[in-house]
């Protein structure tokens, strides 16, 4: 007789051909495809994985709640496991026996809920791990402001160029483009594409999920150039074609900004609040500034045909969202609720 699996092993050849099954593959690809086939967007997506990293840390967890499971209810094969086995595991709360943060579970949550997906798409089978039953055993949400203010931004910005000019370079950089702190790290003089000696757009490397894009000069203000002129002037004869900008690891500039950011307030429900909140202040002044621009270029035909008032500022906010969805790389429109009032 064969000796029977472990659990650990029964995770593992699971999530192994997750892996296999998404590895070389776009995540973001697979989603525009069941859109285009009118499929739900996680459809193609839900049972597999694309990279390594997040592979060991879904392993990671799933081994830790199989494991769980078999000691607590003697589960010895997945097929056993219920979905309210997953509330107790987050009822049990941490190691140092400390309920679960919300943002901690949920990612727990989605780990399972991977698992299960590639299993039951491996078995044919409706197996169910998890529900959202779980979110009774969590700790409440701290919440934290969607960003600083402007002032805030602009004395932190200050402060960094008098205690290292690259960092004040590097702060302005994502608060002038909108990029993420992993996309600042990336920029390189090359990225900086001019025509007839004017800035045309700047080329943003691997952004989250893979993916490159180019920033428009046009989307953005004469201030806004200007504060990009000013960093590839301060680089551009010190540096080759290939060379990258800002040399030191993304978790330098992220912890400069946050050790500034705690010498400039001393408010708490700051805390949450990095280099991403540079980003979401341009997210919110595009936005105004758009819809306002377009709301002006359309006025004439509001005047003449008032009943389609409402109608035009749905179509203008529709546009501009997905204008600035493309600028800061993201795939959802969705995502933009975290960024506008």
């Amino acid at each position: 007789m064969s000796k029977r699996a472990s659990l650990t092993y029964q995770v593992t050849q699971i999530l192994s051909n997750s892996f296999r099954n998404g590895f070389g593959r776009s995540r973001h690809a697979d989603k525009r495809n069941a859109l285009e086939n009118n499929m739900n967007i996680d459809a193609y997506t839900k049972d597999k994985i694309y990279s390594q990293n997040t592979y060991n840390s879904t392993r990671k967890t799933c081994v830790a709640f199989a494991n769980f499971c078999k000691e607590n209810y003697g589960v010895r094969y997945l097929d056993e496991i219920k979905s309210d086995m997953f509330s107790k595991f987050i009822e049990r709360g941490n190691i140092s026996e400390k309920k679960y943060e919300a943002n901690t579970a949920a990612t727990y949550y989605s780990q399972v809920k991977k698992l299960e997906s590639a299993f039951n798409k491996e078995k044919n089978t409706k197996t169910e791990f998890a529900d959202n039953s779980y979110k009774e055993y969590i700790t409440e949400n701290i919440q934290i402001k969607l960003r600083m203010p402007e002032e805030i931004h602009n004395k932190i910005i200050e402060k960094a160029y008098e205690s290292k000019e690259t960092n004040g370079l590097a702060f302005d950089s994502s608060l002038a483009l909108g990029i993420r702190d992993s996309e600042i790290t990336n920029l390189r003089k090359k990225d900086f594409k001019f025509e007839n000696g004017k800035l045309e757009s700047i080329h943003i490397h691997r952004s989250k999920g893979g993916r490159d894009r180019d920033i428009l000069a046009k989307d953005l203000t004469e201030k806004q150039i200007k504060i990009v002129l000013r960093v590839y002037d301060y680089f551009k004869d010190k540096l080759q074609d290939h060379d990258r900008l800002f040399t030191n690891k993304k978790a330098s500039y992220v912890t400069a900004f946050k050790r500034i950011r705690d010498i400039i307030t001393q408010d708490k429900s700051y805390n949450g609040c990095g280099i991403h909140s540079l980003r979401k202040e341009f997210a919110q002044k595009y936005f105004n500034r758009e819809i306002e621009k377009r709301t002006n270029e359309r006025a004439q035909e509001i005047e003449k045909d008032p009943s389609r008032q409402a109608d035009i500022k749905r179509e203008i906010e529709l546009e501009v969202k997905k204008d600035l969805t493309r600028i800061l790389g993201h795939n959802r429109l969705e995502v933009l609720a975290n960024y506008l009032d």
